[in-house]
């Protein structure tokens, strides 16, 4: 049998996939305590910078979740750790775990704490491998006889609270595989809703698996991963038609550039781009494009903060379950390796 293929991604608590998960884990802890008092989270308070949500898929399914939101002073606690039973006793637990230890560093957490129950002995085994201590029980778990809390420092004391972040070489860029389809459409539906909280209407909710599919198929999406955990995604095509007419060619065209929020300010986005720069430069084209909403503002700001430069705007019709649509031009030159006879 072959292993199963591991991918983390962050989503946010209400999405329908973390949404899933968590109702899954509810109906097993009413099945292990009876009568429970388990209630779904709310989302703002696993929100980045603060708190984060991570979905771990395996061969394209939705198998384990975990987040971690403030707790005290450089204390984050860790909620709705969950694995489904097909996935257990297979590590998958342990890397959403130590993924959640390490996003909780980064973020400037000295400690992780966390509450299980008795009834849980393979969670009480997960936490015990992997450093935790038990600590008195905290809050609303102070009383409880079948409540257990365990604790584990993740910042190094020589260091002090803030942890460097990772370092920009541990990301890998690679094309997407078939079976991460769902989860590169899960990221895109996170960033679309996330937009549209802000009155944005950049991408369809959900994005559509189709043209994702598509783009896979075709070898013009990519992951940027750290590890197991994907922190972005884009498409990266040869040609666009829809957007900007027929061209000789001479460019590349970026598309569905999405970066996770745990990644904020570490310039990933930027990076991409110039990941694209260099693929564009590499195969003797001279110019990236890309397009973005013209009432988006904020996003015109940043490619052109870039480097990018406006060409014009444009009203499109991409088809169902696209609608139209007002869309910014932009590009920018790349520097094109000399040729050698």
């Amino acid at each position: 049998m072959e292993p199963m293929r591991v991918l983390v991604t962050a989503l946010s608590v209400d999405d329908p996939v973390s949404r899933q998960l968590e109702a899954q884990q509810i109906a097993e802890m009413h099945a292990r305590y009876g009568e429970f008092g388990m209630l779904p989270l709310g989302a703002d308070q696993f929100e980045p910078p603060a708190g984060c949500f991570l979905v771990a898929w395996a061969d394209g399914e939705p198998v384990a979740c975990g987040g971690y939101r403030a707790f005290g002073s450089g204390i984050a606690e860790i909620k709705r750790m969950y694995v489904a039973a097909p996935a257990r006793r297979l590590g998958v637990g342990s890397l959403v775990l130590t993924a959640l230890e390490g996003l909780a560093q980064a973020a400037g957490y000295r400690e992780v704490w966390l509450e299980t129950g008795t009834r849980q002995p393979e969670a009480i085994c997960l936490y015990r491998s992997s450093g935790y201590l038990p600590i008195p029980c905290y809050t609303e778990y102070a009383h409880d006889p079948c409540s257990r809390c365990f604790a584990k420092v993740v910042a190094n004391p020589r260091l002090g609270v803030e942890q460097p972040a990772a370092a920009a070489g541990d990301l890998a860029i690679r094309p997407v595989q078939h079976h991460e389809i769902p989860a590169v459409a899960a990221m895109l539906t996170d960033a679309a809703r996330r937009l549209a909280r802000h009155g944005i209407d950049q991408w369809p909710i959900p994005f559509p698996t189709e043209a994702v599919a598509a783009s896979v198929q075709r070898g013009e999406t990519y992951l940027a991963c750290r590890g197991d955990m994907a922190v972005a995604t884009l498409a990266l095509s040869w040609e666009d038609q829809t957007f900007w007419g027929c061209h000789p060619p001479d460019a590349g065209y970026v598309h569905r550039l999405a970066v996770a929020r745990v990644e904020a300010g570490r310039r990933l986005g930027a990076g991409l781009l110039d990941w694209a720069g260099r693929e564009v430069a590499k195969s003797g084209r001279r110019v990236v494009r890309l397009d973005c909403g013209a009432a988006n503002a904020a996003l015109r700001s940043y490619y052109e903060r870039a480097g990018f430069l406006h060409r014009r705007d444009v009203e499109v019709h991409r088809g169902p379950p696209f609608t139209r649509w007002q869309a910014s031009l932009y590009e920018r030159a790349v520097s094109v390796p000399a040729r050698h006879g």
